[in-house]
């Protein structure tokens, strides 16, 4: 027989699944309310943003002008499923002048890779 702690545990877990239904919908919400905004503020190096639900994470995927890269900036709501490190190490062949400016949140990737 299941003990009724573990049933309570289980109760607990389905509640908060319940509950958690609305959070990536949001997030889809959010993100695509901003999109058009933060890439017309960065018109001189964003060429085009695209919004993006997959890998754990949902946000806008950025093509660049300037650069052979892509930006992302979003919402990560599944760790496991992304795959990708939070935070990257330190890239020591990048000019000195960018070691110390802080990215919080942010993954870059290279379109070449």
């Amino acid at each position: 027989m299941i003990s009724p702690e573990l049933i309570a545990a289980h109760s607990k877990y389905l509640a908060a699944q319940r509950g958690d239904q609305h959070f990536i919908p949001e997030c889809r919400r959010l993100m695509d309310a901003v999109k058009d905004g933060v890439i017309s503020a960065f018109s001189s190096e964003i060429a085009s943003g695209v919004l993006a639900d997959h890998w754990g994470r949902v946000g806008v995927e950025c093509v660049l002008k300037k650069l052979p890269q892509w930006l992302f900036f979003g919402v990560y709501y599944d760790p496991y499923d992304h795959g990708i490190e939070f935070k990257k190490k330190m890239n020591r062949s990048l000019p000195s002048s960018l070691m110390h400016i802080p990215v919080v949140g942010t993954t870059w990737h290279s379109c070449l890779a």
